[in-house]
């Protein structure tokens, strides 16, 4: 099982929780961002636990921890502020929602039922609201705003990796290369990936075709163009 959260107190209660379960095996944790999709994508948990209260793009990392692992189960950790932003989790793919109000053995029997793959929520969400407070000006949310492709964010050297793989390097091919190791392409991709919002490398080809990375060229041109370019006018450091 996976931890994901930006709050340190938080992960540590957790932890403190998980050892008092010897069937549930902690094999890692994140602060969030790109050091969580790879320690996902590299460790492929039956579950991980996400601090909804605490990141603020968790709803895309719903999404973006189930292509990178679709065998992950996922359950979200809410406070009473989270309520509308877990409903719209489900609607994303999360398997299952516990709130911290709730006793450490709600949790504990949520990630055993993940465990057994039963899809359980330990919350009816339709019902989970707190007594409104008039004297208190309730915040306006915004529904979730559909990621943009973020070129201009993209290294120098996630460029020449997106160059390679549109040559149909693998991942090998690419660290001899590029002389790096085979994990350090995987986080490339992983970065890679979530700029691009794509989750697969034909997807991730056909994205940078259209942004312009990569040139795709006819083949009757000559063998050395076979394969598609980084093109010249995005070759940037980054």
């Amino acid at each position: 099982m996976v931890l994901v959260s930006y709050n340190h107190l938080t992960r540590a209660g957790l932890q403190g929780i998980l050892q008092n379960a010897p069937e549930i095996t902690l094999i890692g944790e994140s602060n969030g961002g790109v050091q969580a999709y790879a320690l996902i994508q590299e460790m492929t948990p039956d579950c991980v636990i996400i601090d909804l209260e605490s990141d603020t793009s968790s709803l895309e990392s719903v999404q973006f921890y189930k292509q990178l692992s679709p065998q992950t189960r996922v359950i979200l950790f809410a406070g009473w502020n989270d309520i509308e932003r877990a409903r719209a989790a489900i609607g994303m793919g999360a398997d299952g929602i516990v709130l911290k109000c709730q006793p450490s053995s709600v949790l504990l029997a949520m990630i055993e039922g993940e465990k057994k793959a039963s899809p359980v929520i330990a919350v009816d969400l339709s019902e989970a609201q707190p007594e409104p407070d008039n004297n208190i000006k309730q915040p306006v949310r915004k529904a979730p705003v559909e990621q943009i492709p973020s070129v201009d964010s993209l290294t120098e050297r996630e460029r020449s990796v997106i160059a390679l793989i549109g040559q149909g390097l693998s991942n090998r091919d690419i660290s001899d290369r590029l002389s790096i190791s085979d994990i350090t392409v995987r986080h490339h991709l992983t970065k890679i990936f979530y700029k691009l919002g794509v989750a697969t490398r034909q997807k991730l080809l056909i994205s940078a075709h259209q942004l312009g990375l990569v040139e795709l060229r006819n083949p009757a041109q000559g063998s050395a163009e076979h394969s598609p370019q980084l093109s010249p006018s995005h070759s940037r450091s980054g």
